[in-house]
């Protein structure tokens, strides 16, 4: 679409918009407004934010409709997907639920480091989608326990050790 300027009517455009013609009048070229089923390509694909917005955008709902099926705000699923906030692992594990997708592809937990048993437990942990303390729950043991496992502190008691192996084994398969 194009719209005619006369020469005496003229302001400074920015030369990218504008095509000079003949008669000394500008000619701008209004960009076209995007359409919503047009295939959608973001880069990277390698943060929760992207991921996100890919997933909603190929089930086709808006942020307003995400907004208002996980209780968040569209402001801060916005802000999420723009890559300016970050997102807990409660909202996390709610959103890879209402989109049907696992949390650890939401999370982008796939590569994360898994050389040694204490990055092994927060991995998993993360591919659960659970917190420290829904993790020290499920385990049988306190918070504590659990951070000091997942930094290095201490090692599982022999006791633990076929539930913390039981919990890993998600990321096996």
């Amino acid at each position: 679409m194009y719209r005619y300027i006369p020469a005496q009517n003229r302001k400074k455009i920015r030369s990218c918009n504008r095509a000079d013609n003949t008669l000394g009048a500008i000619i701008l070229h209004k960009a076209t407004p995007p359409i919503y089923n047009k295939k959608v390509d973001i880069q990277p694909d390698n943060t929760p934010g992207s991921r996100l917005k890919k997933t909603r955008l190929k089930k086709r709902i808006t942020i307003k409709e995400l907004a208002e099926m996980s209780g968040m705000s569209a402001e801060q699923l916005s802000n999420i997907e723009c890559g300016k906030s970050g997102i807990s692992i409660s909202n996390l594990r709610r959103l890879a639920k209402i989109l049907n997708v696992s949390v650890a592809y939401l999370g982008c937990f796939e590569d994360m480091p898994e050389d040694t048993p204490d990055q092994q437990l927060k991995k998993a942990r993360y591919y659960h989608g659970l917190t420290i303390k829904e993790t020290a729950e499920k385990i049988g043991v306190d918070y504590t326990t659990i951070r000091r496992w997942e930094n290095d502190h201490s090692k599982p008691l022999e006791k633990y050790n076929e539930l913390v192996e039981k919990f890993v084994a998600i990321l096996r398969k």
